[in-house]
């Protein structure tokens, strides 16, 4: 038998690289860019934006599409990101 405690909220960690001649705001950043995003039980949502050295660069969901475009990173469509064999 399984006993499962509620939890409020569930966190997801995202790392992206962030090296060569592409790398995004590399001075700020650094090799790494680390995105976290908490959502909670009741529907409210976060994001942490970290550098390589973990700490804390932005909160902005705004900042996390700007590195998402300029990294041509399509999160709307899976089969970018799924990889194919």
């Amino acid at each position: 038998m399984f006993f499962f405690s509620p939890c409020s909220k569930a966190e997801v960690t995202v790392i992206l690289r962030n090296k060569g001649e592409k790398a995004y705001k590399h001075e700020i950043f650094g090799d790494k860019i680390i995105v976290v995003r908490t959502i909670s039980s009741k529907g409210a949502s976060s994001y942490k934006i970290k550098s390589a050295s973990g700490k804390m660069v932005s909160t902005k969901k705004g900042e996390l599409d700007a590195i998402c475009d300029y990294l041509d990173i399509r999160v709307d469509n899976p089969i970018s990101i799924l990889t194919q064999g």
